[in-house]
Order: structure tokens, then C-alpha cells, then sequence
């Protein structure tokens, strides 16, 4: 609709052609947005689990864009949904599949 609206104002006459839409980038300034950037936290840390093996707080704050608090949450969930299991203590910890 935004980029209908902008084409009708720069556009002289009653068509809007499609030079002037090629004209303008609608997009600009987006980004494309990550493959499963639409799933919730959880099943996107899994899949990470799976792919990696282990999960880490400092793991989803890099691949899930996530603040360290968060992160502790997401992880949290899982544990108490049984999702996985907490290895290790401090720094060191992680998390596997049960």
C-alpha cells in the first residue's frame, strides 16, 4: 500500500507505470528476515541443539539475536519442558538433549 501511495505522487497522469516502480527500492532499509525467524524462541533453539548438538545462553544470543536474559529464559523453558538437560556448572555449562 506505502509503496502504491509513494508511486501515485511521483507519478504525472493517471497510470502508474512500472519504470516508477522500479524506480523507487520499496525495501530499502530492511533486512530479509532469517530462515524460522517466524517460529517461536524454543523450537529455533532446538533447532540449533540439533544442529550443534549442545545449546549455550552465549549460542542463542549470537544466532537468535537474543539478550542474555532471554536467552536464560528460553533456556529455562526448555529445561522445565524436559527439552533438555543442563551439563556442567558456570561458565562452563550447556545444555544437551535428555
Amino acid at each position: 500500500e506505502n509503496v502504491v501511495r509513494s508511486a501515485a505522487v511521483v507519478t504525472v497522469g493517471n497510470v502508474i507505470t512500472d519504470g516508477v516502480l522500479r524506480r523507487r527500492t520499496p525495501f530499502a532499509g530492511f533486512v530479509l528476515a532469517s530462515p524460522g525467524a517466524g517460529m517461536p524462541r524454543q523450537e529455533r533453539a532446538l533447532q540449533l541443539l540439533r544442529r550443534d548438538g549442545q545449546l549455550t545462553s552465549r549460542l542463542l544470543q549470537k544466532e537468535l539475536g537474543l539478550p542474555r536474559t532471554q536467552a536464560w529464559r528460553v533456556l529455562e523453558e526448555l529445561e522445565r519442558q524436559g527439552s533438555v538437560v543442563l551439563r556442567g556448572r558456570g561458565r562452563a555449562s550447556y545444555y544437551v538433549e535428555p
